[in-house]
C-alpha cells in the first residue's frame, strides 16, 4: 500500500514552500548583509592595507589575528546567549547594533600608533561582526529546517540551510564587487561608512522577528537559572 506523502519520511518539502516558513526570508536577508561585512574585514580590507602601503604582509597577518580570535569568542558568546534566551533575532540584532560603534572606532583608530588599542579594537570588531554570521549559518538554519510548521515526515533541513547559506554566499560575492565599484583605495572612510549602512540594513531585516521575540510571553531562562541548573545537574551526577 502506498504511503501518504505526509507520512513518508523521504518526502522533501518543495523548494518554493521553504520560503513560506516564518523567518526564512528575514534570516536569509540578514545573513546576506552580514556576510558582506564579514568578508570585507576578512579579505578585502587586508588587500587594501597591502596595496595602499599601510602595512607589510607580515603585519597584515598579525593584524587580522585579533579579529579572528574575537570572532571565535563572539561565536561562543552568541551561542550561549541564544541558548539562554531562545530569541534568535533579538540576539542577532543586538550584536549587529553593537558592531556599528565598533566599526566607527576602528575607523577612527585606523592610522593610530597605539598597537595595543588597535589589537583590542580588532578583537571587539571581530566579536560583534562575526557572531551573527556564525549563529545564522548554524543554529538558526537548523531551527528553521525543523520548524513545527513542517508536516510530519517532511524533510526541509538541507533545503532551508541551503537557502540561508546561499544567501550568505551571495552577499559575500556581491559585497566586494560593490565596494570596488563605489570606492578607490584612497577612500577608506567611505568604505567604513558603507559597512555601517550595510549592518543597519541587516538589522532592519530582522526587526520584525526581533519584535516578535520581544513580545513573546513564554518564560525564558535568566542567566542565574541557566548557570544554576547546570551546576545542579553536575552536582546530582
Amino acid at each position: 500500500e502506498e504511503i501518504p506523502p505526509w507520512l513518508d519520511s523521504k518526502y522533501t518539502i518543495p523548494y518554493y514552500k521553504a520560503f513560506l516558513i516564518p523567518g526564512v526570508i528575514e534570516f536569509s536577508a540578514a545573513i546576506f548583509f552580514c556576510r558582506m561585512v564579514s568578508f570585507f574585514f576578512l579579505f578585502w580590507r587586508p588587500a587594501f592595507l597591502l596595496e595602499g602601503g599601510y602595512k607589510t604582509l607580515d603585519e597584515i597577518a598579525l593584524y587580522n589575528l585579533p579579529y579572528i580570535i574575537g570572532g571565535f569568542i563572539g561565536g561562543v558568546l552568541i551561542g550561549v546567549l541564544k541558548d539562554i534566551f531562545q530569541k534568535n533575532a533579538l540576539v542577532c540584532i543586538s550584536f549587529q547594533v553593537l558592531s556599528i560603534p565598533a566599526i566607527a572606532l576602528q575607523t577612527a583608530e585606523f592610522r593610530g600608533e597605539n598597537k595595543a588599542l588597535d589589537i583590542f579594537l580588532q578583537m571587539i570588531l571581530g566579536l560583534f561582526v562575526e557572531a551573527p554570521v556564525i549563529l545564522l549559518s548554524t543554529s538558526v538554519s537548523v531551527e528553521l529546517g525543523t520548524h513545527s510548521i513542517l508536516r510530519r515526515g517532511h524533510r526541509g533541513l538541507a533545503t532551508i540551510a541551503s537557502i540561508v547559506e546561499g544567501s550568505g554566499a551571495l552577499g559575500a560575492t556581491i559585497g566586494p564587487l560593490i565596494i570596488t565599484a563605489m570606492t578607490s583605495t584612497s577612500k577608506w572612510n567611505i568604505n567604513m561608512i558603507y559597512m555601517i549602512v550595510v549592518e543597519i540594513i541587516g538589522a532592519v531585516c530582522l526587526s520584525r522577528m526581533a519584535y516578535k521575540d520581544y513580545l513573546a510571553t513564554s518564560k525564558k531562562l535568566t542567566f542565574g537559572d541557566y548557570w544554576m541548573k547546570g551546576a545542579s545537574a553536575k552536582f546530582q551526577q
